[in-house]
């Protein structure tokens, strides 16, 4: 998502809004997107007459003039204009963005739906600009500062009174999914709950019948997520899934699911707070069925242990906590949740020490139970393996993750991607993780690793390329790890089923370690003709790492550590791709050591941890096609022989630290304070969910997926 320039936008003069309101579709239009209190001009529109005149329907020609830099690379796939009704349908960065509106007033009044579930208020405003280059891309929407006085109040009728004065600015929504957010806190009737949803759905039904039934769907999920009456909570939820169109339902699917779970795990805490042994045990029930779907539901997670330990099983409530605090980033979201309910508690972390030191005496023997434990559930919800020794068509899947041990967003992607790993046999599917410097310092990264990012000209981490495709929508955390994997799953399935149109390419690979040198052997046997783009690639990755990384992993798998031949690969020679040649195992590990040396010297830090055992190691050929980047084939082997290397420096003398160096350890969970907002996961934000708009310090552009972090200039 580009982010708008500062200082010359300040300058800018307004938009320049026709005066006279139209009572045709005929002119210029500027799309305008509505998000997080901020009115985005996202695109330049003409609707024209069409060649002959407008007929007697009244329709009309739509052309994309130009777009604006708050959204991705913009195109206008599907134009339809009828009378006052307009229907635009837009390609935004391989994601489909849909506009419905009509005409009003002078305006267009409608809505966009997103590809990921997301339906907002946007309109189409008038307009005699030509072009949008010199004009200010964003500016507040109508009524933000009245509305920040309101929710600062907290006063229901403070907000209903914005509600009441602002009927047509698109932030009466916020205003009243606030309000929806609330009512468990504030101790709202079911009645005045039903009034307070009617309201909102008819104000969104003001830009258009499909927001009004998002705004239904979205009046469940609120109360659902906010810890309102679970039961009532899910009347609401049914009864709006009855009344939507199946296409504004399946959009909002993933939200709606979580929802549901929200309010049966609501309900679950519930009877496990009853005195009643017999709502207790049912309770349990409810969560451990939901905690069998969402492993990584923290707050569901955290309620078993609790009750575990007040039921004196000790044992399982020691498991438990040990989940919560040594999945990545798990307290975290806990903690999160705490404030945004005004909550204090014990860290989980805290408690199992607790716990630990009453069943053992001391901590001793604590970390390595907790890497049991992580080594136990972080893939506990993968496929099983699959039975097939190998894909029909003879293909094997090349899975290249470029990720960061700083990097928050890459938690998702890397889980997700060892899920695979557990599905599909190496024989069906090779996982390679290239780490990067993005968004800071990383002991994992190597020169080859950051040439391999380049290659793919990558935007930022976390990045999945599979077969030399790049796949959307693999950031996140934690509990979005399960979505991930589902939707990784589908281009390898893909893959694997499709029909070959020649006999699968072979590749021998042979590697063996003697007397500190590493012995390579590769051949490609092709039937078919490869031609001169063609490369064969090298790459020797560590089977694991153990390295507790800032962002919570703590064991890493299959990373790059050296590209034999280099990053560019090896080219055909006389029409054949073979490769025979040793590597000195003392020099690859020297050259690991002095990029970490150079890198610190040139940052003015040293890494608290420089992981370079290099053992034991895989070899992985794949050949690719330089001109379209498809991976034709991949062949893994493991090293064999005696992977020993000499002494050498591996440490670095200390040097004066910088701000954001990682530290061999996940941040320190800290009791937040004040407003706290969502992480960004691309998925539509309701409600107390939805980040409050005193609190944006300066508009990013409105939300789309995939979450990642920017690739960090130099």
């Amino acid at each position: 998502m580009a982010t708008p320039s500062s200082s010359p936008e300040e300058e800018r003069p307004p938009l320049k809004v026709a005066p006279v309101a139209r009572a045709t579709l005929e002119g210029k239009w500027i799309l305008i997107l509505t998000q997080n209190g901020t009115d985005f001009k996202a695109a330049l529109l003409d609707f024209a007459k069409t060649p002959g005149g407008a007929d007697s329907a009244g329709r009309w020609q739509a052309t994309l003039l130009e777009s604006t830099s708050v959204l991705p690379p913009v195109k206008l796939k599907l134009a339809e204009l009828e009378g006052k009704s307009v229907h635009l349908s837009f390609s935004v960065a391989d994601r489909d963005m849909d506009f419905r509106g009509a005409l009003r007033d002078g305006t267009i009044w409608g809505n966009v739906l997103f590809s990921v579930g997301r339906c907002d208020p946007a309109r189409l405003i008038a307009t005699e600009e030509a072009s949008l280059k010199n004009e200010k891309p964003y500016e507040e929407a109508p009524g933000l500062s009245d509305l920040k006085a309101a929710l600062r109040s907290k006063q229901v009728e403070a907000i209903r009174d914005f509600c009441q004065r602002y009927p047509d600015s698109p932030l009466v929504l916020q205003a009243y999914a606030q309000l929806l957010s609330m009512a468990k806190e504030k101790g709202l009737s079911v009645d005045q709950v039903q009034e307070i949803a009617g309201a909102y759905v008819a104000a969104a039904e003001r830009w258009g019948a499909r927001l009004g039934q998002a705004a239904r769907l979205n009046v469940g999920i609120i109360l659902a997520t906010s810890l309102f009456d679970p039961d009532v909570a899910l009347r609401f939820l049914t009864e709006a899934e009855k009344q939507v169109d199946p296409t504004i339902r399946e959009r909002m699917l993933t939200s709606i699911e979580a929802a549901r779970i929200a309010a049966r795990a609501q309900k679950g805490r519930l009877l496990l707070a009853s005195s009643d042994k017999t709502k207790q045990a049912e309770g349990e029930s409810i969560l451990r069925t939901l905690r069998r779907k969402r492993p990584f539901d923290t707050a569901i997670t955290y309620a078993l242990a609790q009750y575990a330990e007040r039921q004196g099983r000790k044992q399982e409530a020691i498991a438990l906590f040990a989940e919560l605090a040594v999945l990545p980033m798990a307290e975290q979201f806990l903690l999160r949740e705490w404030s945004m309910q005004g909550r204090q508690k014990e860290l989980p972390s805290e408690t199992l020490a607790r716990l630990w030191k009453e069943e053992h005496g001391s901590t001793e023997g604590l970390q390595e139970y907790l890497d049991k434990v992580y080594k136990e559930r972080i893939y506990s919800f993968a496929e099983p393996p699959s039975q097939a020794a190998a894909p029909p068509n003879g293909h094997v899947v090349l899975c290249e993750l470029f990720t960061g041990a700083q990097c928050p967003p890459c938690v998702a992607a890397d889980i997700a991607v060892g899920g695979l790993e557990k599905t599909y046999p190496n024989t069906q599917l090779v996982v390679l993780r290239y780490h990067q410097h993005i968004p800071g310092p990383d002991p994992l990264a190597n020169p080859d690793a950051e040439a391999r990012f380049a290659y793919y000209n990558g935007p930022g981490t976390p990045m999945l390329v599979i077969d030399g495709t790049p796949v959307q929508g693999v950031g996140g955390f934690l509990p979005h790890v399960q979505d991930v994997y589902r939707r990784i799953r589908k281009p390898v399935e893909t893959i694997l089923a499709k029909p070959s149109e020649h006999p699968p390419i072979r590749i021998a690979v042979k590697a063996v370690a003697e007397k500190g040198k590493l012995h390579v052997s590769v051949k490609v046997d092709s039937a078919q003709k490869l031609g001169e783009a063609v490369r064969l690639r090298l790459v020797l990755a560590e089977d694991e790492v153990s390295f507790l990384a800032p962002n919570g992993v703590r064991f890493h798998e299959m990373i790059v550590r050296h590209m034999i031949g280099g990053a560019d690969g090896v080219a055909p020679q006389n029409g054949r791709l073979a490769i025979d040649t040793t590597v000195d195992l003392a020099e690859m590990k020297q050259r690991l050591v002095d990029y970490l040396t150079n890198f610190e010297r040139g940052r003015g830090f040293a890494f608290p941890a420089r992981p370079l055992d290099l053992r034991p190691l895989h070899i992985v050929a794949f050949v690719q096609d330089d001109l379209t980047r498809k991976v034709l084939q991949t062949a893994i082997a493991p090293v064999t022989g005696s992977l020993k290397y000499p002494e050498v420096k591996t440490k670095a003398e200390p040097a004066a630290q910088e701000s954001g160096q990682p530290t061999g350890k996940p941040a320190e969970p800290r009791r937040p304070s004040g407003e706290q907002t969502t992480p960004p996961d691309g998925t539509s934000q309701t409600g107390r969910n939805k980040q409050h708009p005193a609190t944006k310090q300066r508009p990013s552009g409105p939300v789309l997926p995939p979450v990642n972090a920017p690739k960090k200039k130099e």
